[in-house]
């Protein structure tokens, strides 16, 4: 399927302010899986593919490839989705990049997320729009991370 879902990153800013945490260590428990960010100036980014969608109520259940930021192995969970991704643009056995941030029950949501199944432009695109959204929601949270975005061809293992 070649189609483009880059969120706007107007949109994005303004609904992801007011959720700018301060990213210094960070532990929870997240279905007896520990969470453990130690990286102040990053949000976990995750690879996996989507097993099912729930639009109406903004869940998602994927089966996600280890995430060493979070000392997660590979598993299947259910997921909380923030307002600015747009499910309807997703589907079931869909293969995703997705970034996660701390929601408000003490779990994380999936805060931005890009196909792995476009071209490899757009998926470049999504991939840049989602590194400018975490340095600038990390900025925002600690003014020691300002300048500090990720390279968004950083990203490996995928298709």
């Amino acid at each position: 399927m070649n189609r483009f879902s880059v969120l706007p990153l107007t949109m994005a800013a303004s609904l992801l302010a007011s959720a700018a945490l301060a990213q210094g260590e960070h532990k929870m428990d997240h279905q007896g899986h520990k969470m453990e960010m130690t990286d102040k100036c990053a949000l976990p980014m995750g690879e996996g593919v989507i097993n099912a969608l729930d639009v109406k109520n903004a869940k998602l259940n994927l089966t996600h490839k280890p995430i060493e930021a979070l000392d997660w192995d590979e598993m299947t969970m259910d997921f909380s989705v923030e307002k600015i991704v747009d499910l309807a643009a997703f589907y079931e056995e869909e293969k995703v990049h997705f970034m996660l941030k701390p929601a408000k029950d003490g779990a994380w949501s999936v805060a931005m997320m890009c196909s792995l199944e476009i071209d490899a432009g757009a998926h470049t695109a999504c991939m840049k729009a989602m590194s400018e959204e975490q340095a600038r929601i990390t900025a925002e949270a600690d003014a020691d991370c300002a300048g500090a975005a990720p390279d968004a061809g950083a990203h490996h293992g995928h298709h």
